[in-house]
């Protein structure tokens, strides 16, 4: 939900006074973090497929092995496997699931 909130107010700034405020505001609030960073922050799910790639593992296999809640406001349980390796992620979508999965993985595999 933050980063809808977020990507609400970048397009409410956009629309109101175009890409150079939109622009500014980016940098104002974002470039010391971007500029610390060495390189782009990697998604857990992404992070958990390089590491298989890297020990020449199949990719993660995600499975949705619960679903619960009413249609409004469902809740899925995701377990992910790579190789005899599983973890597990709850969330409202899918994918936020697969990815609290994949960190769950990523914490407990060695490095």
């Amino acid at each position: 939900m933050l980063a809808d909130a977020l990507e609400a107010a970048l397009g409410a700034i956009y629309l109101d006074g175009g890409l150079e405020p939109a622009r500014d505001f980016v940098h104002r609030a974002w470039n010391d973090a971007m500029i610390a960073q060495e390189a782009p922050p990697k998604d857990a799910k992404t992070a958990l497929q390089e590491w298989a790639q890297k020990r020449g593992l199949d990719l993660p296999a995600y499975t949705v092995t619960d679903r619960s809640g009413p249609p409004h406001a469902p809740v899925f349980v995701v377990t992910v496997t790579v190789g005899n390796c599983g973890g597990e992620g709850t969330a409202g979508s899918k994918r936020a699931a697969e990815q609290l999965a994949a960190e769950h993985l990523c914490r407990i595999l060695p490095a």
